[in-house]
């Protein structure tokens, strides 16, 4: 064998051991990225997350405290386009999403929101809704069962009445949608769960005794546009929990939930019909809130006539 034909095998030999040796290296990935609550923001340790290729599992790894995963993956040929994540925790919709392979690098999945199961469950798609939902039971509950069902048709039949006396076409009136599912962690998130449920407002709050047959309901009102600030907090007094039909609410409960729509129709840019419902939420308080006055004044410097709207000056 001459030298020429020796140096020209040992340097195909050499080339087949690098190129095997790239293709193993390419081979061996890792899947990374970071897990989070969709409401609170917040990284979930322990959520399950499987690395899946054409429906076969090639690995899984766990959240830690951080939220951030790791997922060590073997992959059969670096011919591929993408690699499928799934993850998974009880309480929380699965999430299923492709993720881009880069040969030779590792494959970073975006932050991933996972979604509590039961927002699907509450969002209803219907404009002017006020999702109530978990409200605190008083500590010996008697026979308070189905608590969100109780307020939201308080709520409804106590500001029916009121606009009985104040007149608001129909189709601006809210509508009180029960779902004691929807919990609020804390009364912070309200705003966060109006949003994901598509909802104009979500209320939640607790109830405590305040005589025989009557009770103090709490409610936290929090619209999805931040409008109405964290939140607005009402005590009602004396509410018949029994007979929610002929039950009776404050008025800065209505104010707030009316206010609430009003941030709903002004999102859709729409201040002309937004006014009317302001104007109403208005009659009612007997002291104009600072968040009713701004949304007020937002509208009147958008809409034509404006010095008119204002009123005559002081």
């Amino acid at each position: 064998m001459g030298k020429r034909q020796f140096h020209s095998q040992a340097a195909s030999l050499l080339f087949a051991l690098a190129l095997s040796w790239s293709q193993s290296a390419a081979n061996a990935e890792e899947l990374a990225g970071k897990v989070i609550d969709s409401l609170t923001k917040l990284p979930m340790s322990g959520v399950l997350v499987s690395a899946e290729l054409s429906g076969n599992q090639i690995g899984k790894a766990y959240t830690g405290s951080d939220g951030t995963f790791s997922v060590a993956i073997q992959l059969p040929t670096t011919d591929l386009t993408y690699v499928t994540a799934i993850i998974s925790s009880p309480d929380y919709d699965s999430v299923s999403i492709p993720v881009p392979f880069d040969d030779g690098s590792a494959l970073n999945a975006p932050t991933i929101p996972m979604q509590l199961r039961w927002i699907s469950a509450c969002k209803t798609g219907y404009e002017r809704t006020i999702i109530v939902g978990h409200f605190l039971p008083p500590s010996t509950a008697g026979n308070q069962t189905d608590l969100a069902d109780r307020v939201a048709l308080s709520m409804s039949s106590a500001l029916l009445k009121k606009l009985q006396q104040i007149h608001l076409a129909t189709d601006l009136q809210p509508t009180f949608w029960p779902c004691s599912a929807a919990k609020a962690r804390r009364p912070e998130l309200g705003a966060s769960i109006a949003k994901a449920l598509l909802a104009d407002a979500f209320v939640g709050g607790d109830v405590t005794h305040s005589a025989a047959n009557a009770f103090e309901v709490s409610t936290y009102v929090s619209d999805a546009y931040g409008q109405l600030g964290t939140f607005v907090h009402a005590k009602n007094t004396n509410v018949d929990l029994d007979s929610p039909s002929g039950a009776t609410m404050a008025d800065e409960t209505h104010v707030a939930v009316l206010a609430a729509v009003a941030a709903g129709i002004i999102n859709k840019d729409d201040c002309a019909t937004a006014m009317k419902v302001l104007a109403v939420a208005e009659q009612m308080a007997s002291a104009v809130p600072s968040y009713l006055q701004r949304m007020k004044e937002h509208c009147i410097v958008l809409l034509p006539n404006r010095r008119l709207l204002r009123g005559p000056p002081p």
